[in-house]
């Protein structure tokens, strides 16, 4: 069964929260511009074609500065402890009723590959078993680099159970799907969500990976 729309509306909102708050800090930061390193030390240019080259330096940026304008922020910061292969930071909104956990990545504008990295399923089974109710939420930052500028263009904030797609990569145990786009998302719970990856980990013969 889908979420129902009373639920679908307060996950949205949620969201929504999250959605705003990266924006908002993003606008802080770019203030002046971010510069990754000295053009000297590029004789031929630097050149970024791999979003993995910048990812790291992304979710620093975000997630120390989520923690440090907070106040500014209206929000409430706090580091997960022990699922940091699953989130990397969780924030709390004052009109918000539950924590939002928020899982953060970076993507050049240039991407288009359909299926990216997500978390690894077993941890994301994992989590889920132990908070069924939780709203975990994967904020795509999409980074346009002017040479050694690093420019802000957007961000894509969405449930990680409305994704369209759900795979499994055998080759590194991770949840992947298309997290450059929202075009049809479905509304499931968390519960379908995790008995589809389920499914999708045992038809590989991994069960073994989250059963521990």
């Amino acid at each position: 069964m889908v979420q129902t729309e009373q639920q679908r509306e307060l996950t949205q909102r949620g969201v929504d929260l999250v959605d705003r708050a990266i924006r908002e800090v993003w606008g802080i930061v770019t203030r002046e511009p971010v510069e990754l390193t000295r053009t000297s030390l590029y004789p031929y240019g630097f050149v970024i074609t791999n979003a993995r080259a910048i990812w790291k330096i992304v979710e620093e940026i975000t997630k120390q500065n989520l923690r440090f304008y907070a106040e500014e922020l209206g929000l409430r910061y706090e580091e997960p402890v022990g699922t940091l292969d699953i989130m990397d930071c969780i924030l709390h909104f004052p009109d918000y009723p539950n924590p939002v956990h928020v899982n953060i990545k970076a993507s050049l504008t240039t991407a288009t590959s359909p299926t990216n990295d997500v978390s690894k399923a077993p941890g994301l089974i994992h989590f889920y078993r132990d908070n069924p109710d939780a709203l975990l939420v994967l904020s795509t930052i999409k980074i346009e680099m002017d040479d050694v500028i690093m420019n802000f263009d957007r961000s894509i904030t969405n449930p990680v159970p409305w994704f369209k797609s759900v795979k499994y990569n055998k080759r590194n145990h991770n949840f992947q799907t298309n997290t450059n786009s929202l075009v049809g998302n479905i509304y499931r719970t968390n519960s379908e969500f995790i008995t589809e990856l389920r499914v999708k980990v045992d038809n590989v013969g991994d069960q073994n990976t989250y059963t521990v």
